[in-house]
Parts: structure tokens; C-alpha cells; sequence
């Protein structure tokens, strides 16, 4: 007669406790895999949104390149560089200042507050906001 249909707690011929020793052995390699495949899985995200953010900056690079034509850099300062771009519908010139504000929420914060001050702002000795453009990690401006 066969073990495993006269005894119910074999499984596959195996007893109920290597049963629960395979099952056991199984759930600790699975949690010593989990934090690999969890570190795996943060980093195929960290490198999906940093192609995402790579992606986006390109576009509006090809957005603000197709409204503009850069001209020759006039200044740059530790996160910004200022160019002088000609609108190519108008031909009317204009500085534009790309800022980097990746990793920095600092920054970033402070570049809003600049460009919205900057909407509201009419006045002759003050530098007027013409249009600006956003990416992830870039301001322009």
C-alpha cells in the first residue's frame, strides 16, 4: 500500500514535517531575494524616472529651440547660464536663462517664486518675463 494515501499528512510522499521544512526554507529564500528583487525594483524606478526626466528635457529644449534661436551666452552664474535668443516668429531678441534645479526642491522653490513675481512685475528698470518653459531638472526663463 501506498504511504502517501494511507497517511494524511504526507504530501508527495514527503512528511508533514519536511513538508514544513521545504515550505520554510522556500519563505526564507524569498525573503532574502525579496530585498534584493526590492532594491532591483527601486532601481529600475530610479532609472525609468530618470529616462522620463531625460525625455521631457528634450522636448522642451526642441519646444524652446523651435521658438527660438539661440543666440551667444552672455552670463552664467553657479546654476544658471543667459543667452541671448531671438524669437523666430517676431525676430524681436530676448535673454533667456536656463536654470538646473535637479535635486535641489531649494532651488526649485525659489525659481517659481522668481518666475511668478517676475509675471507680475511692470516696470521700466525691471527686467520683464516674456514666456518660461519647465522641465524636471530645468527652468528656463
Amino acid at each position: 500500500m501506498d504511504p502517501s494515501t494511507t497517511n494524511p499528512l504526507t504530501i508527495a510522499g514527503l512528511t508533514a514535517t519536511a513538508v514544513l521544512s521545504l515550505l520554510l526554507a522556500a519563505l526564507l529564500a524569498s525573503l532574502r531575494w525579496g530585498g534584493t528583487y526590492s532594491a532591483l525594483r527601486l532601481a529600475s524606478e530610479a532609472a525609468f524616472l530618470e529616462e522620463h526626466d531625460r525625455r521631457i528635457d528634450a522636448v522642451v529644449a526642441h519646444d524652446v529651440a523651435r521658438r527660438y534661436k539661440l543666440g551667444r551666452r552672455v552670463g552664467s552664474g553657479a546654476t544658471s547660464d543667459v543667452f541671448r535668443v531671438t524669437e523666430r516668429v517676431t525676430g524681436e531678441a530676448f535673454a533667456l536663462k536656463r536654470i538646473g534645479v535637479r535635486g535641489e526642491p531649494s532651488l526649485l522653490r525659489a525659481v517659481e517664486h522668481e518666475v511668478a513675481l517676475l509675471r507680475r512685475v511692470r516696470h521700466r528698470h525691471v527686467v520683464g518675463l516674456h514666456e518660461s518653459f519647465a522641465s524636471p531638472t530645468r527652468v528656463w526663463a
